[in-house]
């Protein structure tokens, strides 16, 4: 067995490259060729003599699992049910808690957290309101170990909102925040990419200007990433942003100390809906994605609809524990490292992206 490695010859590209022609017969190396979004086709083959250097992602996004993450919408809900599916969440080993609210509608903390030991978990608050009376208004009845996520999508000078919890970070008893960049998975992905880390650095020069500390804000932000369906095409893009995230860092800390802060969310969401059984096997596929490339924390967003049986939020979350139970696979190593197609895209995408943003 010492010596099987030698019993083939080496096959260079090019008759590699004619043996698939033979193969396809007449219809050629074109009728392989497809897109990963349009302006961006899928070279369809990749050999050893494409590569360069592995890419290998730190080994410390692999040695323990995501953090299971439970989001939920409180509008339009009664207080006990909200309770109850917060209890359900934590009983089924939820770890954080998102909280969806509406500044419209009663916001009754004391009700929704009823026997639940905030203390003992992560809890954040999201909204998609942004001025300074609706974040006062949260931090007056929220517990004060919470977390304020606030979704950012306007420039910093023209956000009140961001300029509120620039001043809040000074006060070491108010709540703390949490902003987030949220990165789809599908469209033209390298082009929205770019503009969502340019407003990040431009929320970053803005929070250094008015002289605080570059670490503190990078270590409250959040890249919520949401894949579609496609799943290699998931896996290279979560590779792709932990490279771009520790370039950011070491370009804005510079230091050779990686960031330790969980950066990382993958939100598994269906914006259509499908039979619950098929949403099992795409947030399955999905979760193992996360799970290959080192995402801090993932959250199934559950199916929403009279029809679909409560069970299915149980199952949701035991992907969690089944991929940590029973695959073994959180053991301090990046699994794909070395993976020809992986490299190949995982280096191009950084590249591209990075380049353009040196530019802006």
């Amino acid at each position: 067995m010492e010596d099987w490695k030698y019993t083939f010859e080496p096959v260079s590209k090019a008759l590699w490259v004619k043996q698939i022609e033979a193969d396809l017969h007449s219809k050629g190396l074109d009728s392989l060729q497809s897109e990963w979004w349009p302006g961006e086709p899928i070279i369809p083959f990749h050999q050893h003599e494409d590569r360069k250097d592995d890419i290998i992602l730190p080994n410390s996004l692999f040695d323990q699992p995501p953090k299971i993450i439970e989001w939920i919408d409180t509008t339009m809900l009664e207080a006990r049910v909200i309770n109850n599916r917060i209890l359900n969440a934590l009983n089924y080993g939820a770890e954080s808690l998102i909280l969806q609210i509406d500044t419209n509608d009663k916001m009754p903390f004391r009700l929704w957290l009823h026997d639940v030991l905030t203390d003992m978990i992560e809890l954040s608050v999201c909204a998609d309101q942004e001025a300074p009376e609706i974040i006062h208004a949260i931090k007056e009845i929220i517990p004060r170990s919470s977390l304020i996520r606030l979704q950012r999508k306007n420039h910093p000078q023209s956000s009140s909102v961001f300029f509120e919890a620039l001043q809040g970070s000074l006060d070491e008893t108010a709540n703390t925040f949490r902003f987030v960049y949220s990165i789809p998975g599908s469209g033209s992905w390298i082009n929205q990419t770019v503009k969502i880390f340019q407003l990040l650095l431009d929320d970053l020069a803005y929070w250094t200007s008015q002289g605080l500390n570059p670490t503190d804000f990078l270590e409250s932000c959040i890249l919520s990433y949401t894949p579609d369906e496609k799943y290699y095409k998931q896996v290279i893009q979560m590779r792709v942003l932990h490279l771009l995230w520790n370039n950011l860092w070491s370009h804005s800390i510079k230091g050779n100390h990686l960031s330790s802060s969980p950066y990382l969310e993958c939100h598994i969401v269906n914006h259509t809906y499908v039979e619950p059984d098929q949403y099992l096997i795409q947030s399955s596929s999905s979760a193992l994605g996360a799970s290959l490339t080192g995402a801090h924390g993932f959250c199934v967003h559950h199916q929403a609809s009279e029809d679909i049986p409560i069970f299915y939020q149980r199952i949701d979350r035991n992907i969690h524990h089944l991929l940590h139970m029973e695959s073994e696979m959180y053991r301090g190593v990046d699994p794909l490292a070395g993976s020809y197609t992986f490299d190949f895209y995982t280096r191009k995408w950084t590249e591209e992206i990075w380049e353009k943003l040196k530019r802006l």
